[in-house]
């Protein structure tokens, strides 16, 4: 009875340094992204809300609301 759940380690491969190509990814602009508005994503977060402290909001956006989003 032959076992198809084995595998041959020699047909497994890994990723190597060389395999991942960083220059397809924008290290920069994913950090910016981060701490953008969540309401307009052209401003930096300004404003934290009490009680939650959610950190959401740029100045702009923020001052209009009264309650978290």
């Amino acid at each position: 009875m032959e076992d198809n759940n084995i595998i041959d380690d020699d047909s497994t491969s890994t990723a190597t340094p060389e395999c991942v190509n960083s220059d397809t990814f924008d290290y920069g602009n994913a950090l910016q992204s981060n701490n953008m508005c969540i309401s307009c994503i052209n401003s930096h977060r300004a404003v934290a809300f009490v009680p939650c402290a959610h950190y959401v909001m740029c100045l702009a956006c923020g001052s209009g609301t009264t309650q978290c989003p």
